[in-house]
């Protein structure tokens, strides 16, 4: 018979996916993703269906308006957009990003069982990084940003699970190939790759020769359609079009310091780890707290009310090339991105830190095993009773 903490877990994840489709459905607004299908398919790279109230961080140039970020996300909907366009049908983005969450819920489950954990653990696991993370605002609220943080988590998740199984080097070649049109940063997972079969003792020479010559076949296509899909677009291969934003606002005076740029490092690591929540006055004179009492930055919530079980990262060992390879791929992803002037202004968490959370979340699963062999009762609470804070937080953001 399981034991009750294995049902518990199983009831927490059906209340909370029930509530997340619930948010999915509710979303309507911000459908980048779709209206740039729907341009795809008629052989256009620019926004064909044109409402001013969402024109945030589009790109204006040579008259019409571009979405700066990658195009895979606008690909994958390209059929269902067209087969309901030819209902007279509106696909959203939901449709697809619940199966998303589902699907990376799952592979995060089955990346955890591949480290001998048991059923209960694992799922435990599941529920942390889709529910108890800063995952959790992106994946309840389906906007054009926000989705294609959905699609890079879900592949670069898959590349993992690929490397602690199979390993097959042309698959993940075509994995963070498809993670690199979607988020460029992230796309530097792929060092992690490339550094294991380096110093991997298993491979002769001649082997890790292959397994680069293979990872490069399956990636180079994909390099070399973002590079043409930059020059249709701007002129310049290595133009995505951020540079090209018009910012209003408050990002327009951290834009004026650079697009990337030193001064920018100690603001995104204090939203990313150590930003609090805020208090709630019943008024702007007195201190009186009212409901909700405290709410989330929407600048960002450090990864310390959101994700606190993470500190057990401290007590873990990292001595192996494989923590070694971890971590220097996650310092490398996260240096542009600490270094970008756009924090990611209204957001759940610091949504940024998606294009190397699931590398932290690998180790954190893989050598908390190898320290303390089982979860413990205590990192178990942690779990929930983070999943449910975020969710109050969250709810506090988006006024739902």
């Amino acid at each position: 018979m399981r034991n009750l903490t294995y049902y518990l877990i199983i009831l927490l994840s059906v209340i909370f996916f029930v509530l997340n489709i619930i948010f999915n459905i509710h979303v309507k607004e911000f459908q980048h993703f779709s209206f740039l299908a729907n341009s795809f398919l008629q052989g256009k790279l620019y926004f064909i269906d044109q409402y001013s109230s969402w024109w945030h961080d589009a790109v204006f140039f040579s008259g019409n308006y571009y979405w700066p970020q990658g195009p895979l996300p606008a690909v994958i909907l390209m059929p269902f957009v067209y087969w309901f366009n030819r209902l007279g049908l509106f696909f959203y983005q939901s449709y697809i990003q619940i199966f998303l969450n589902i699907g990376i819920y799952f592979l995060v489950y089955t990346i955890s069982m591949r480290f001998k954990y048991t059923k209960t653990e694992s799922l435990f696991f599941a529920f942390a990084f889709v529910f108890a993370s800063t995952f959790l605002g992106v994946s309840f609220w389906p906007t054009g940003w926000f989705f294609s943080q959905v699609v890079t988590t879900f592949f670069l998740f898959l590349a993992l699970k690929e490397f602690v199984t199979k390993k097959r080097p042309w698959v993940l070649g075509i994995l963070f190939g498809l993670v690199l049109l979607t988020r460029v940063t992230a796309f530097l997972g792929i060092l992690f790759i490339l550094w294991q079969i380096f110093f991997d003792n298993k491979l002769n020479i001649e082997k890790k020769i292959k397994s680069y010559l293979l990872i490069a076949i399956g990636v180079a296509p994909f390099i070399l359609f973002f590079l043409l899909y930059n020059y249709l677009r701007f002129g310049n291969f290595f133009e995505q079009g951020y540079s090209l934003q018009s910012i209003a606002g408050n990002l327009s005076s951290n834009e004026a310091y650079g697009l990337f740029n030193l001064v920018h490092i100690p603001g995104n690591i204090y939203y990313f780890l150590i930003s609090p929540p805020t208090p709630v006055f019943k008024d702007s004179f007195s201190h009186i707290l009212t409901p909700p009492f405290i709410k989330a930055d929407p600048w960002g919530l450090g990864i310390i009310f959101t994700s606190p079980y993470l500190f057990y990262l401290l007590l873990l060992d990292y001595k192996d090339k494989i923590s070694a390879g971890l971590i220097l791929t996650i310092i490398i992803i996260a240096v542009p991105i600490f270094m970008y002037y756009g924090i990611g202004w209204f957001q759940f968490g610091y949504r940024y830190s998606l294009d190397f959370l699931p590398f932290l979340f690998f180790i954190f699963m893989r050598n908390y095993k190898r320290k303390f062999g089982k979860m413990s009762r205590f990192l178990k609470f942690l779990i929930i009773a983070s999943a449910i804070f975020n969710f109050y937080l969250f709810r506090t953001i988006f006024n739902v």
